[in-house]
């Protein structure tokens, strides 16, 4: 065998399998998913959320709010930006016309689901293509906040 495919197979082991097994153990996050939900949506848009739920808002002071999730009590959520408050219905009703006066799209309801496909919260957004990686009892949500919008982000 030649010595530098050897080193080749050394080095993808010593390398490679830990990378692989802290993978599979889910060290670097699973992806959940966010399933669109016409009743959470509705839910938002009248202020009647689900009170299961410790509720977060992503917003900016200069340029309004770009979504609010609630999630069930034994998650937070590990992302920069998301700030917790009190769904109460006259903010809900201030932050949800917030949403939809900055930018173009329609603000949208969804479910979170956790990699086993469980639904552990509830997301109103008006930015596209929400994404959400699960770590141990710690979610990401990763929103795609357009460059015109965006002001220190």
């Amino acid at each position: 065998m030649n010595p530098s495919f050897k080193l080749f197979i050394i080095v993808a082991l010593i390398v490679f399998v830990p990378l692989l097994i802290a993978h599979k153990m889910g060290y670097f996050g699973k992806n959940g998913e966010f399933r669109p939900n016409k009743t959470v949506g509705l839910q938002f848009r009248k202020g009647e959320v689900p009170k299961q739920y410790r509720y977060y808002v992503l917003s900016d002071s200069a340029k309004g709010t770009f979504a609010i999730a609630g999630i069930e009590p034994g998650y937070t959520i590990d992302s920069p930006g998301w700030d917790p408050f009190s769904p109460d219905p006259e903010t809900l009703e201030r932050l949800t016309l917030a949403m939809v006066m900055q930018n173009a799209y329609t603000a949208q309801g969804y479910q979170i689901a956790d990699p086993d496909k469980k639904t552990i919260g509830v997301l109103y957004s008006s930015l596209p293509g929400p994404v959400v990686r699960f770590k141990t009892r710690r979610i990401k949500i990763v929103l795609d906040i357009p460059r015109h919008i965006r002001q220190d982000r």
